[in-house]
């Protein structure tokens, strides 16, 4: 199985209420998404195919952690969706990861990244969800920008602890495209980045306020990664026009659904990168001595050395299995970091879907685009210096 996505966040809480809740939020997915069969079993209730659901629970001290797995078949392979919630010490740790299996070795093409429904869900339950124990906070929904909330938009851009991107959606003519792109990326990308529709005002401000190479408006999309090493290349953090958006569909509609696609295997590819919380590791290393710790108490009481050798064999077994999957884990980073350097340079060498440069601010600026690009071919009259709309 390869991991293909990972949402991950915590939030302060005392008990096990979050938890509980979460296991609510997950058992009613289930109920829609799957039919259990009198001998115990479930299949997929869209598709009539087997699939498996488990449910395992651990308590160590004052953390509890409950395990949700579930197993479906897709088409060319199969999906499984690992759901951990660790709860105790005053936090709610939630993740969950995505893998594919296939025996042609490449992910199955029925597989729809998108961010699952019980993880939108989840984060509007209305905790307090950051990403990690300092990052910043996550919604469920998209935010409106005017230009009184610029500053604060630019602050968020700008700030050294953010770790998910921001995906800029501007309006034309009151609307983004088809009407509903900027809720759809909010849908498909929860979790994993934050969303906002920019109003037409608002982008002028911000233009004004970055510099045209950071503009984003007339229906335009802009994907701002986080700003670490690159946050002076504007060139790091694509741009989509309008008019390269409605270049490859039919309609808005077509065009809308392609460009969420595009941004969502951007984004949700990266997500594999994210490292897992502490609270899980944590959780694994306290497993491991209490169950050590029973067997050597054991072995002490009834004078056995020979079990209290086993324990410490069952241990040390135990620490093996998991540099064994740090290992593994290790190995995987490595491919994705391959894939994505591959990825990377195709794109630059390509550059079909981007646009390095902002929309032209004036007429004089788009006159002198064209001659640039079309002076060998079309003849182009000076006009006077005025802004466009």
């Amino acid at each position: 199985m390869r991991v293909v996505a990972k949402f991950q966040f915590t939030a302060p809480s005392e008990g096990e209420a979050v938890s509980s809740r979460i296991a609510a939020i997950l058992e009613k997915w289930s109920d829609r998404k799957f039919i259990k069969t009198p001998d115990g079993g479930v299949v997929i209730r869209h598709s009539g195919a087997s699939a498996t659901f488990d449910k395992t629970s651990d308590q160590i001290e004052d953390r509890q952690r409950n395990t949700f797995t579930i197993l479906e078949a897709v088409e060319g392979g199969n999906l499984q969706t690992d759901v951990d919630v660790i709860s105790g010490a005053g936090r709610t740790a939630f993740r969950c990861v995505l893998s594919v299996g296939s025996d042609g070795g490449i992910a199955p093409t029925g597989v729809s990244l998108r961010s699952p429904r019980f993880v939108r869900d989840i984060v509007a339950l209305g905790e307090p969800w950051t990403i990690g124990a300092s990052g910043e906070r996550i919604f469920a929904h998209s935010f409106p920008i005017d230009v009184d909330d610029v500053p604060d938009l630019e602050a968020l851009m700008v700030a050294t602890q953010r770790r998910l991107p921001i995906v800029i959606v501007s309006e034309l003519l009151g609307e983004t495209l088809a009407g509903d792109l900027h809720e759809r990326v909010s849908q498909d990308l929860c979790g994993l980045a934050h969303t906002v529709r920019l109003s037409a005002e608002a982008s002028w401000e911000l233009t004004r306020s970055r510099g045209k190479e950071w503009s984003c408006y007339n229906g335009a999309v802009r994907l701002l990664w986080p700003f670490r090493a690159n946050g002076d290349d504007f060139r790091m953090h694509p741009l989509w026009t309008l008019d390269q958006m409605m270049s490859r569909a039919d309609n808005e509609v077509q065009a809308r659904d392609h460009i969420r696609g595009v941004i969502a295997g951007r984004i949700i590819e990266a997500s594999t990168f994210v490292a897992d919380d502490p609270a899980f590791r944590d959780f694994d290393v306290a497993k491991v001595r209490k169950a050590a710790d029973q067997a050597r108490a054991t072995a002490t009481d009834g004078g056995d050395m020979g079990a209290l050798a086993d324990s410490y064999a069952a241990e040390n077994d135990a620490l093996r299995l998991r540099v064994d999957e740090q290992d593994n884990e290790i190995e995987v980073l490595r491919q994705n970091v391959e894939t994505l350097t591959i990825a990377l340079r195709s794109s630059q060498a390509a550059k079909v879907e981007l646009s390095s440069e902002a929309p032209p601010q004036t007429v004089e600026e788009a006159v002198n685009l064209a001659r640039r690009d079309l002076g060998d071919k079309v003849p182009i009259a000076s006009e006077p210096n005025r802004k466009l709309g």
